[in-house]
């Protein structure tokens, strides 16, 4: 029977795997119908939910390590993490449309699919987390 641990570390495996595959073929899609520019533009919208992820899971981290079993502080990382999280989003999306003039909609689908991709790994870790206690 597999751990708690081990069952979490092969649903992020899977699902990283998952989003790669599915970012892959996005950006290839958008590349063949619309050309490399959108393809561009996919891969940096996917890109922003990977680098906000990031961000959230180190600031996540500190809290466990600052806040540690005091609510209240943690709820106030978790504020502080969301905030930061919307801000960074949409600061790369503007730099991504207007410094870098990609092109809006394959970007902002390269994010929702991401997004989307995102989420169903929760829905695969928390299926882990059922099973394993």
């Amino acid at each position: 029977m597999m751990h708690y641990a081990q069952a979490q570390r092969t649903a992020q495996q899977k699902v990283t795997i998952f989003q790669m595959v599915i970012v892959s073929v996005s950006v290839a899609l958008f590349w063949l119908a619309m050309g490399w520019q959108a393809g561009l533009a996919v891969l940096y919208g996917s890109l922003i939910v990977a680098l906000t992820t990031l961000l959230q899971a180190r600031q996540l981290r500190r809290a466990d390590r600052i806040a540690g079993l005091n609510a209240g502080r943690n709820l106030r990382y978790l504020y502080r993490c969301a905030a930061e999280r919307l801000i960074a989003t949409v600061v790369l999306l503007a730099v991504g449309i207007g410094m870098l003039r990609l092109e809006p909609m394959p970007l902002l689908g390269g994010y929702i699919i991401a997004q989307v991709v995102l989420v169903y790994g929760w829905f695969l870790e928390s299926s882990a987390r059922r099973k394993h206690g």
